[in-house]
Formats: structure tokens, sequence, C-alpha cells
């Protein structure tokens, strides 16, 4: 059997898995990882490609980064980076770059909680780079700003402050019925894994 007709199959079989463990629980799995310094954790089970949004749970006393870029795992140069109530939560801020080129912010003050999960919408539709609380896409977002050159999004990253513990939640949406998304390599075995509008996320450094 060829190398090109192992790699369908794995590929099949991956995806099999995936739907299956759907089926048998009967509802999508809650992916949890874990932040506690200024590192970004870069997920390489999602790809944002084609879509406008996501969204998250977060525990954390302040400071919770998201960062969404066009390349897997850069978050040295250009990307998007929201602050999500940072400066001993009290402001939300967008970025243009890590920790730096601020564009827009707003005041957040007790957004996020040490003890209890908050609820966030991000979303990035025709430029329009915004923040919100809950999971309606659009409404009442804390803070946007409007990119007149938008970055095309396909990667996220997460991470706290140095010292700050972050427990964030992700949620993907039937993955079941969902395509197969980025082709990622592991043991010089390439395989492609299921994405969503939401991500999977289960990777942590």
């Amino acid at each position: 059997m060829s190398a090109e007709c192992c790699s369908i199959l794995l590929v099949l079989l991956l995806s099999w898995q995936v739907c299956h463990r759907c089926t048998v629980t009967g509802q999508p799995e809650t992916l949890t990882i874990l932040t506690k310094d200024a590192n970004y954790v870069p997920i390489e089970q999602i790809d944002l490609t084609g879509k406008l949004g996501l969204t998250l749970r977060v525990k954390a006393c302040t400071s919770a980064y998201v960062a969404l870029s066009a390349i897997f795992g850069e978050t040295n140069s250009r990307m998007y980076e929201i602050l999500i109530s940072g400066y001993s939560n009290t402001k939300s801020v967008i970025r243009t770059c890590k920790r730096g080129c601020p564009q827009a912010e707003s005041p957040t003050e007790g957004l996020l909680n040490c003890n209890e999960f908050v609820t966030l919408w991000l979303g990035w539709t025709k430029g329009n780079i915004a923040l919100g609380k809950g999971s309606n896409f659009g409404i009442n977002p804390l803070v946007e700003w409007d990119d007149n050159s938008p970055d095309y999004i396909t990667s996220v990253a997460v991470s706290t402050l140095d010292g700050v513990n972050g427990t964030w939640q992700f949620t993907p949406d039937d993955s079941c019925s969902l395509p197969l998304g980025r082709a990622v390599k592991r043991e010089d075995i390439a395989y492609s894994s299921s994405s969503s509008g939401l991500p999977v996320f289960n990777k942590n450094s």
C-alpha cells in the first residue's frame, strides 16, 4: 500500500474517532487549558481560516490575553492581541502587536473573576475587531476597533501574566458535522484535526 493511501486512511480513522467520541458521550467535550505566565500557548488543533469569531470561558484574576494571527504560533510580529480586563482587572485593550501598539480600550472593571468563569466572544467581521461578554456575537461589545487593512486570521493563542493563573474552556460546536481542518504534523505523520467556528483547544507548554 502506498504512503499516500496510508495517509488517507489515517485521516479517515482520526476523523471517525472524533465523531465517535461525540456520539458516545452525546455532546461535544469541553476542553480546558491552563496558563500561568506571559508565554503564549498556540493552539494547533484549531483552524480559524474563514471564521468570523469564537467564544470562550476564562477564569483569572486579571489580564487574560488572546492572540489572533495569520501564521500559526507567530506572536512576535503584527497580530491582534486582545487584553481582557488587564491593569488590575480594570480595562480591556485591542492591540496590533504583543504587549504594545494599542488601538482601542474601554473600562471593564471587575469583568474577570478569580473563582468563576466568565463567557466572552471575540469577533473580527470585515475588520471590526471586537470583544464582548456572553455568547451572542456582536451584541453589546465591550471594546471594538475597525481595522482599515485587516489581517487574515487563521490561528489563536492564549496567555496571562507571569504569576497569574488562568483557566480557559472551549466547547466545539457539534464537531461531528464540521469539516476536517488544519493539517498538523507529529512524529513525522501528517494528519488533520477537526475544527469549527469555536476552537478545539487542548495544548499546554
